[in-house]
């Protein structure tokens, strides 16, 4: 998995999108004089930060529709039933 993560990070480096957070992480962790391998394993742990928060969210709202999918469902047999 780090072998995946430093290629990506390597992309992430080689497209320069100043738009993209975790390019100006590691840019600022380069500006800061650290060494190649340190910044790109800061990028690569910036990235998955951001990649799990990502997840979560996804998660989170899934299990929302889930409840609210749920409560239909109750109230439609309750609609139904009588």
């Amino acid at each position: 998995m780090r072998a995946v993560l430093f290629r990506v990070c390597s992309v992430i480096l080689q497209r320069k999108d100043e738009g993209n957070a975790v390019y100006v992480f590691m840019g600022w962790k380069r500006a800061e004089g650290k060494y190649f391998f340190v910044y790109r394993v800061a990028g690569a742990a910036k990235l998955l930060c951001i990649y799990y928060a990502l997840v979560k969210e996804c998660l989170r709202e899934a299990n929302d529709l889930r409840k609210r999918l749920g409560l239909l469902e109750y109230l439609a047999g309750l609609l139904y039933s009588s």
